[in-house]
């Protein structure tokens, strides 16, 4: 079989802002610690991407300072009120933002890299929330 090497990276977005929708929310347990969990999956927009969109999960388990950090920076990003100490995630479905993408890389080699989502602001702004 002829192939390109370079299609095995074709997939990977190239680190920066994006804008992104939030397609899927649901409440479920870290199998780690037995905490409740929000699992959020965002459609990101990139218009030079061979499908022109990317679909990156991330997760936010209670309990956890820097879990419950980075939550409070989507709830922000969206327009969500955070201090309520409850989200239902269908408030968060469809609604718009802009996500920091980044390329990570498994330390161990095993996996091959990933984009994940590394912040998140409201649309259209130019700062971090």
């Amino acid at each position: 079989m002829k192939y390109n090497p370079a299609d095995a990276d074709a997939y990977l977005l190239q680190d920066g802002w994006y804008p992104a929708s939030i397609i899927q929310a649901e409440d479920t347990v870290s199998k780690k610690s037995g905490n409740p969990m929000m699992d959020v999956t965002f459609e990101v927009l990139a218009a030079g991407h061979p499908t022109g969109r990317v679909w990156i999960h991330d997760y936010f388990v209670a309990n956890n300072q820097g879990h419950m950090t980075k939550f409070r920076k989507l709830c922000r990003a969206v327009g969500v009120e955070f201090d309520a100490g409850e989200v239902e995630p269908r408030n968060l479905v469809g609604l718009d933002l802009s996500i920091m993408v980044k390329t990570q890389e498994d330390e161990r080699g095993v996996y091959d890299p990933k984009n994940v989502a590394a912040g998140y602001r409201k649309s259209g702004e130019d700062e971090a929330v």
